[in-house]
């Protein structure tokens, strides 16, 4: 097996339970994995704006960098911009009018803002929390002339397959990276978390063949391909173990310690 030399994890469901607590065992296993001179990255589907956030819950300085929005926004831990891509403004307009004409609650995810195009009671306890969590305020279409947007996220459930068709439709150069059946984030067909960890890489000098991604969601897939080797956890759906090198346990079952003595990553 070839040295791993950098490990991208999703965030949601691989490393925090969706109770929104992280398992036990995984600040020491980070911490162990780091001291073996592997470097540390998170690739999440989430906005930029959420990544403080997250820092503040983790030991200092244990991730090199971060890559947000699906792969769009990579960033290194001491603030180097790698990668950064937004969606033009007429396109991510013609999609927001549409969702609004639809009734479709949307996030609008700027690099440091995140915005809502409605809040009602029949929206999912899931929308109502990253809403509240980002302190989201309701969307002006005045901004987008001067605060670019670099990911849309509505709240299309799954089977609504019409209205997601017929948004891309509007939008030929973007792809759906869906990781529930509440909601699909919406990314160029150029982008994704593979193309976020290309430059990453790049930056670090690491070849890809000494990567590891861990993942469990549906926008985990083309990273989980991608990588020198791609794990998936045991909580994730099958569509995704299919394609794994590597299962290992679920995220409440210490999935990642698991996987990373499984490779030899905790030995000195």
């Amino acid at each position: 097996m070839k040295k791993i030399k950098a490990i991208f994890f999703d965030i949601d469901g691989t490393l925090l339970n969706f109770d929104h607590t992280w398992p036990s065992s995984l600040f020491e296993t980070l911490k162990a994995v780091k001291a073996n001179g592997v470097k540390l990255f998170i690739a999440t589907g989430r906005a930029y704006q959420d990544i403080p956030l997250i820092k503040k819950e983790m030991p200092e300085g244990i991730m090199d960098g971060w890559i947000a929005f699906n792969g769009q926004y990579c960033i290194t831990e001491d603030g180097v911009e790698v990668r950064s891509v937004t969606i033009p403004n007429d396109e991510a307009q013609k999609a927001i009018n549409y969702l609004i004409q639809q009734d479709i609650g949307t996030f609008i995810e700027e690099r440091d803002q995140t915005f809502i195009t409605k809040m009602s009671d029949d929206l999912p306890d899931n929308y109502k929390y990253f809403a509240d969590l980002f302190e989201a305020d309701f969307y002006n279409d005045k901004r987008l002339k001067h605060h670019p947007v670099y990911q849309l996220v509505p709240y299309i459930y799954r089977h609504q397959k019409d209205i997601e068709a017929r948004m891309f439709s509007m939008m030929p150069g973007y792809k759906p990276a869906r990781w529930n059946d509440l909601c699909v984030d919406v990314i160029p067909k150029s982008g994704g978390k593979d193309v976020g960890i290309d430059a990453m890489l790049e930056y670090f000098n690491i070849p890809l063949e000494n990567t590891m991604a861990i993942g469990d969601g549906e926008n985990d897939i083309d990273m989980i391909m991608h990588a020198g080797i791609g794990v998936a956890m045991g909580n994730a759906p099958e569509r995704v173990k299919a394609i794994a090198d590597y299962v290992t346990d679920d995220i409440d079952r210490d999935g990642i310690y698991k996987a990373m003595k499984h490779f030899k990553l905790l030995d000195q």
